[in-house]
């Protein structure tokens, strides 16, 4: 992907009203799949219809990408543990300060996340779904507590892991969260485990349950 490009095109249509676009995720971070997405957030002033259409238009050029939009009013109520996330980022264009997340906003936002991943998974575990669903499901489940064991570790030291691998490497050195080591490993190999969370996707359903149930932040 060109992203110099992607961001000539942004500025051409956005204008004065683009303030920030960041590059986030697995690409920055330097541990990708294939098959990963470039992942973006672009920050605006103001937000209206004609604004998502303008963005819709320049994105519809390409694939493999994902985009998390915000304007000014959005950041008053944006969840602030999750500024972490730009702790390891690119700015491609404009500039805009993150503040730092207090311990207790670490807290608020894993306790979000725990309640709405044990509330899925439950229901998951209750009803039937199509195998392919819930495989898709617990991949993005394993990339949550990817997320929420690296803001715990931030939370506990100040120092926020890079990759899947220092996060893995500091919770062994610890002997601490073995279960979301063990979540964490398969992260890391999803493409082996895959096929095997397909075969027999209600252990790791049940797996993936027990590490949000028993998750103290």
């Amino acid at each position: 992907m060109d992203i110099i490009a992607f961001r000539d095109k942004l500025v051409s249509i956005l204008g004065e009203n683009l303030v920030c676009l960041i590059q986030t995720g697995s690409r920055v971070r330097g541990e990708p799949r294939a098959d990963s997405d470039y992942d973006f957030t672009l920050i605006v002033s103001e937000i209206d219809a004609k604004v998502l259409d303008d963005i819709k238009d320049i994105l519809s050029d390409y694939s493999n990408i994902s985009v998390y939009i915000l304007d000014k009013k959005d950041l008053t109520y944006f969840p602030k543990a999750m500024y972490l996330q730009f702790v390891y980022s690119e700015k491609i264009y404009g500039n805009y300060n993150f503040p730092k997340p207090s311990p207790q906003d670490i807290d608020a936002y894993i306790n979000k996340m725990r309640r709405d991943e044990l509330d899925t998974f439950r229901h998951y575990l209750t009803l039937p779904h199509e195998t392919s669903k819930l495989v898709n499901r617990i991949a993005l489940s394993l990339k949550y507590a990817y997320i929420c064991l690296t803001y715990l570790i931030y939370k506990e030291t100040s120092f926020l892991p890079k990759t899947r691998l220092e996060t893995i490497y500091y919770l062994q050195k610890k002997d601490s969260m073995k279960l979301g080591v063990i979540l964490l490993d398969i992260l890391e190999n999803w493409s082996i485990q895959e096929e095997l969370i397909t075969k027999k996707p209600r252990e790791y359903l049940h797996m993936v349950e027990e590490f949000w149930r028993t998750l103290k932040p």
